[in-house]
């Protein structure tokens, strides 16, 4: 299968500060992985139709207005028809923008960034970090609407997850893969400032992966979000091998129970 090689020297500055966007929208013109028929959109978990992921303005937006009061997830993802080639390393960043707090305990919502794998035609990893706002904690600690980033690793024989707190509405998140010693790591930046991370190892040696494919989400248990309130913008591609259309489109839809059972073992757990 065909590679393309996407090289990147960049000092750490240039990691830290996202460029503004040439396009008008999201998917749209820019480098070739931004094109908007190289990302699909798939509705891992909202069969009622409460959240809407929006392409426009040079922004991703995360869209559910009014809110709601009664345990509902809604769950939507766009999903890449490339992946990352796990033979060499790759970096990538994405700007958030998320501002919501609040007003009982299911008004709870997060812009989420993941990578994921098939085996065959079902994912069966995943790995993810999110800018979200929490009002209590399935373990019974109450975060009294405190803004947190969420990382997570989801695989058939375990699950871990991180939590950091979040201090500003808007910031960056980072994804870098080292390939000599197989190791995920994800960073959140603030004001051009680290601010927290989690790492994975063993990726393709105790895996047994060798290709992760990006998504992009939101997800809401309640939390009314009206356009510019949550948003990614600027997507970019530091370092990496792509892989182009590593599997059938189909299986990113298929992939919505994995994303679903993921959202609902976080709140319940």
């Amino acid at each position: 299968m065909k590679k393309i090689k996407i090289l990147g020297l960049l000092m750490v500055l240039n990691l830290l500060i996202a460029a503004k966007p040439c396009r008008a929208d999201f998917f749209d013109g820019g480098p070739w992985y931004m094109a908007k028929n190289q990302w699909e959109l798939f509705d891992a978990w909202d069969p009622e139709g409460r959240g809407q992921l929006t392409d426009a303005n040079d922004r991703l937006n995360w869209i559910t207005e009014t809110g709601w009061t009664d345990n509902y997830d809604a769950f939507r993802a766009y999903g890449s028809r490339w992946a990352f080639d796990l033979s060499d390393d790759f970096e990538f960043t994405i700007g958030f923008h998320y501002d919501h707090t609040g007003n009982h305990d299911t008004d709870e919502g997060e812009l989420q960034m993941g990578l994921v794998w098939f085996n065959d035609s079902y994912p069966t990893h995943a790995f993810s970090i999110a800018a979200s706002n929490v009002v209590e904690r399935w373990d019974g600690k109450n975060l009294s609407n405190k803004n947190v980033f969420f990382a997570s690793m989801e695989t058939p024989e375990t699950k871990t997850d991180s939590w950091w707190r979040r201090n500003a509405n808007d910031g960056m998140l980072y994804a870098r893969y080292e390939s000599s010693n197989d190791r995920l790591q994800f960073q959140t930046l603030e004001d051009n400032e680290a601010t927290g991370g989690a790492q994975y190892s063993g990726l393709k040696q105790e895996l047994g992966l060798n290709q992760l494919r990006v998504y992009l989400a939101g997800w809401s248990e309640g939390a009314g979000l009206v356009n510019g309130d949550a948003y990614f913008y600027n997507f970019e591609v530091h370092k990496g091998t792509i892989v182009p259309e590593p599997v059938s489109s189909i299986l990113f839809v298929i992939g919505g129970a994995v994303f679903t059972f993921r959202r609902k073992r976080r709140k319940s757990s």
